[in-house]
């Protein structure tokens, strides 16, 4: 898990139920409106095929405590938050007299952290090493930890997240870590007019408010954290100070997404706001990040994925851009470099799944590429526009009874801000 995703966290074997693999991945069709306006009585809940999850961490996804009537759209929804859990890749709901029985298929929840990437060089090869139990103690919380590289430096985080989908209670995260990321400036990256290193270690905690069955699907977040950064000089004659950050965040994400490991559905749209106070040099810091991803079922197997990302932060002080590159980006786009005061970018895939075995997919992927960012100078000035491109073709192996957790190859055609072809592998989905 990169530091990026640690942030965004303050934000499985068994034998098949009923239904299939193919049903849990086939978007379900949606009820007529005069069905949505029906209600049932329910007096009691059944949960079938959770061998390691709590029956209370599915019944707290519910608006009520039962005995109580529900509108038909509310067990679709509960539906829904069952699979955004992560820890499931078979979920059905039906109703059984006044008894409400949901049928899941769990996934192998302790997944090893066996991250690898290719970079534009050797030296921005990144990968990482450890362990995330996606389900501790059987409610769905996330507890992790993980060692590696990324920005041509060392990074290790450790969390602990509570799941974000319960009616009545807030949800906790902590995450700390340290990281190491190489800055460099000029035109050439491999012989930078001025470059450093940045070693930071970070402590954040955060809520997340109770998420209500309202009529708009918004949930929200607010934190704290704390930054130690040292600078080692290692080329030219300009590098920022050694400081101390702190501040908080806040967050809000409007959701309509339903996950599915081949074929997700619906929107999600998120903003993050991170205000601080950056010493010695005693100013500032705005962050924000808007991401909206977005999944258009074509098929049982087939979905057009895209997500956009926006980003802006204050200026001053190179060492807190926001950065945009072949990890999260424009797959081919050198890392560690391209280190901006405003980004944008958009990664556009057709995927299409071919079922080799019960709970085995082959994925294969058309993608495309597109950036826009305005860089920073060595002392944190917003310089000019520059735009990449990219487009290409993947395959995937996905073996849906584990959480996150997959075999990914890209092949890559960059055309600007340079033309060359470019191979990036991976143990995750690209988004």
């Amino acid at each position: 898990m990169s530091p990026a995703a640690a942030v965004a966290v303050l934000l499985v074997w068994a034998s098949p139920p009923a239904g299939s693999t193919e049903a849990a991945e086939r978007p379900p069709d949606a009820a007529p409106a005069v069905m949505a306006k029906r209600t049932i009585t329910i007096r009691a809940v059944r949960v079938v095929g959770n061998r390691r999850t709590r029956s209370e961490t599915l019944l707290e996804l519910l608006p009520r405590e039962p005995p109580a009537r529900y509108r038909l759209e509310e067990i679709a929804e509960l539906e829904r938050r069952i699979n955004n859990l992560g820890v499931f890749d078979a979920v059905t709901t039906r109703v059984e007299g006044d008894e409400l029985v949901i049928v899941v298929r769990e996934k192998f929840t302790l997944t090893p952290s066996l991250e690898f990437a290719t970079g534009r060089s050797l030296a921005d090869l990144a990968g990482a090493v450890g362990a995330t139990e996606y389900n501790f103690l059987g409610r769905a919380s996330e507890l992790g930890a993980v060692i590696g590289r990324e920005q041509r430096g060392l990074v290790a985080w450790a969390w602990y997240s509570e799941h974000a989908f319960r009616t009545r209670r807030w949800a906790f995260g902590l995450a700390a870590g340290i990281d190491r990321a190489s800055l460099r400036f000029g035109s050439d990256p491999e012989r930078p007019d001025a470059s450093w290193f940045r070693d930071r270690g970070t402590v954040e905690v955060g809520w997340r408010t109770p998420y209500g069955y309202g009529a708009l699907p918004v949930r929200y977040e607010v934190g704290a954290f704390y930054t130690r950064e040292l600078i080692e000089r290692d080329a030219g004659t300009f590098a920022p100070p050694d400081g101390h950050g702190a501040g908080t965040y806040m967050a809000f994400t409007w959701d309509r997404y339903t996950w599915r490991d081949l074929v997700p559905d619906g929107l999600r749209v998120r903003f993050f706001a991170r205000p601080g106070w950056y010493l010695p040099e005693g100013t500032a810091r705005l962050t924000t990040h808007t991401t909206i991803l977005a999944a258009l079922p074509l098929g049982p197997l087939t979905v057009l994925a895209t997500r956009t990302a926006y980003d802006v932060v204050s200026e001053g002080n190179v060492n807190h851009s926001v950065l945009v590159g072949s990890h999260a980006g424009v797959r081919g786009l050198a890392d560690a470099f391209y280190r901006n005061r405003q980004q944008v970018y958009t990664n556009v895939e057709l995927r299409h799944a071919l079922k080799l075995a019960d709970r085995w997919a082959l994925q294969l992927v058309a993608f495309a590429d597109g950036a826009a960012f305005e860089q920073m100078d060595m002392r944190g000035r917003a310089t000019s526009w520059k735009a990449a491109v990219g487009t290409g073709a993947g395959v995937r192996l996905v073996p849906t009874f584990l959480t996150q957790l997959l075999v990914r190859a890209d092949l890559a055609r960059l055309y600007i801000p340079e033309q060359r072809w470019f191979l990036q592998v991976g143990v995750t989905q690209y988004f």
